[in-house]
C-alpha cells in the first residue's frame, strides 16, 4: 500500500469556477457604484423597457387605490345576513 504524497493538492473544478466568477475587484472597495445604461433609462423615462410605468411606493400605492371592489347582491338581498346568501347559494350553513 502506498502512502498519499505530500504535495500540494490541484484546486478542484469548484474552487477553479468560483475564482473564475469571482467579480473584478475595485479599486476602491467603498466607492460608489456605477449605474448601468438600463437603470439610467429607466429612471430619465420612468418606463421599463418594456413600456410600463416604474413606481415609488408612494406612486404605486395611490395607483393600487384606484382599484374597486365591486359587489353584486340580488335585488332584495340585505348583505348583513348569511342566511340570505346561503338561500341564494341552495346551499346549508351546517
Amino acid at each position: 500500500m502506498t502512502q498519499p504524497s505530500m504535495t500540494t493538492k490541484q484546486p478542484s473544478h469548484r474552487q477553479t469556477r468560483a475564482v473564475e466568477e469571482a467579480p473584478p475587484l475595485r479599486l476602491d472597495p467603498v466607492a460608489r457604484a456605477e449605474r448601468s445604461p438600463g437603470a439610467q433609462a429607466k429612471d430619465q423615462t420612468k418606463q421599463t423597457a418594456r413600456g410600463q410605468p416604474m413606481h415609488g411606493f408612494h406612486t404605486l400605492l395611490a395607483e393600487l387605490a384606484t382599484l374597486t371592489k365591486n359587489r353584486c347582491l340580488p335585488a332584495g338581498a340585505d348583505p348583513a345576513d348569511p342566511r340570505v346568501a346561503f338561500a341564494v347559494l341552495g346551499v346549508s350553513p351546517m
